[in-house]
């Protein structure tokens, strides 16, 4: 079995497997060999198993495109694509050209940027104010792994996929950051904020993870 070894000063051995099948192994320092090779002997059903569900989530994401006839995600929402001469979103249907789901992507991206511009801001806007905050600044990012962020300097910044999101759940994560104006971290104060304005953030939260989930199925890369 191929296999990356990473040590380090952690206590205990963990198995990752990687996007492109690698399998990557940590493991403690001063750990023999011959202990992390048993342990992979032990685990060799759970890899080959692991392996083969990343292969055919690679393939899934490979295989995905947009066009017409198909649905697209907005505030929660499935939005039908139409046929059209530019890529778009009015009177509830988005439009799209026929072209190369390759050339398409970027140009989708882009929209869903434009539209969290004119969405999220002005969220962020209207919670700031009944907050009496101020941040820094506030942009929408290409983030991946993260909803939003909050610089110790209060620059807040939002992933253009937020927008997907339904409206309750986009307020969550606007919540969330402004009150890591108040408090840098995740602290039991901290929750007490967020909790104080938006009851139900655990269930945005859940929304929140299988959306990040379907996303990933869909390759919305950058």
């Amino acid at each position: 079995m191929n296999y990356q070894l990473i040590r380090s000063k952690r206590k205990t051995v963990a198995i990752q497997i990687k996007q492109d099948g690698t399998i990557q192994v940590k493991a403690p320092n001063r750990l023999p060999l011959r202990y992390i090779e048993q342990f992979l002997r032990e685990k060799q059903g759970w890899i080959r198993q692991h392996v083969y569900q990343m292969s055919q989530w690679m393939e899934q994401k490979q295989q995905f495109s947009i066009q017409p006839g198909d649905n697209m995600l907005l505030l929660g929402k499935e939005y039908p694509v139409q046929l059209g001469d530019q890529v778009c979103f009015r009177e509830n249907n988005f439009y799209v050209p026929k072209m190369e789901f390759s050339a398409l992507q970027p140009r989708l991206i882009q929209l869903y940027r434009e539209l969290a511009q004119q969405i999220i801001l002005p969220r962020v806007e209207w919670y700031a104010k009944k907050m009496g905050l101020s941040p820094t600044s506030v942009k929408i990012s290409s983030a991946k792994k993260r909803w939003g962020s909050c610089s110790g300097t209060n620059r807040i910044n939002f992933s253009w996929r937020l927008v997907m999101a339904p409206l309750s759940a986009v307020d969550y994560v606007v919540v969330h950051e402004l009150c890591h104006m108040i408090e840098h971290n995740h602290s039991a104060n901290f929750w007490k904020l967020v909790s104080q304005i938006v009851p139900d953030y655990s269930e945005q939260k859940q929304q929140l993870a299988e959306l990040s989930y379907r996303l990933i199925q869909e390759n919305w890369g950058d």
